[in-house]
């Protein structure tokens, strides 16, 4: 993970599973956006999350963050349709994703 210089955002690329994530959480945690990486070579997941809800703790890394999450592929060369569809709804992430 790496803050961006003007500390506006949080980069985070890491293995979950067997596909690999590289996400950009908004520092006012408005939205996470990114693209999910698969083994197998597909094509890459293209996502725009929105936080739904938020379980604190003390500890930020216990921290739980829910997010609804929508995906969709790369635009293909003839234009860019508006394909966007929910993945999941209430998607929870621990706080310990977005930290080193």
């Amino acid at each position: 993970m790496q803050i961006t210089p003007d500390r506006n955002q949080i980069l985070v690329s890491k293995d979950i599973g067997a596909e690999r994530w590289t996400i950009v959480l908004d520092e006012d945690r408005a939205t996470a956006t990114g693209n999910v990486y698969y083994p197998d070579g597909r094509p890459p997941l293209f996502i725009w999350c929105r936080p739904v809800d938020v379980n604190p703790n003390p500890n930020p890394r216990l921290t739980i963050f829910f997010f609804d999450c929508s995906g969709a592929n790369a635009c293909p060369a003839s234009g860019c349709p508006n394909a966007w569809s929910l993945v999941a709804r209430r998607i929870p992430i621990a706080g310990s994703f977005f930290l080193p």
